[in-house]
C-alpha cells in the first residue's frame, strides 16, 4: 500500500484526485528528509511573516493618512516634480 493510499484510507485525504476538476494527479516527488522539510517549512514561515508585516505596515500607513486627511485643513505633501531638461 502506498503512502497516498494510506492517507486516503486513514484520513480520507485523496491526493491522487484533483479537487478542481476531478482528474488524476500524479505525485512527482516526495520529500522525506526531516532536515530538508524543516528548512522548507522555516522558509515558508519566514515568507509568511514578512508578508504579514508588510500588510500591517501598509494598513497602519493607510489608517494614519485617513485620520490626517479627515482633520480640517490638512493637506498631504506631494512629491515635487523635477525638471530633468
Amino acid at each position: 500500500m502506498t503512502w497516498a493510499q494510506r492517507l486516503k484510507r486513514v484520513f480520507g485525504i485523496d491526493i491522487e484526485t484533483c479537487q478542481q476538476c476531478g482528474g488524476v494527479v500524479k505525485v512527482l516527488a516526495s520529500i522525506e528528509d526531516p532536515v530538508v522539510i524543516a528548512k522548507i517549512l522555516s522558509h515558508l514561515t519566514q515568507k509568511q511573516i514578512e508578508s504579514i508585516s508588510k500588510k500591517a505596515v501598509l494598513r497602519h500607513n493607510n489608517l494614519v493618512m485617513a485620520y490626517l486627511t479627515s482633520r480640517k485643513g490638512f493637506m498631504p505633501k506631494t512629491p515635487q516634480s523635477t525638471n530633468l531638461n
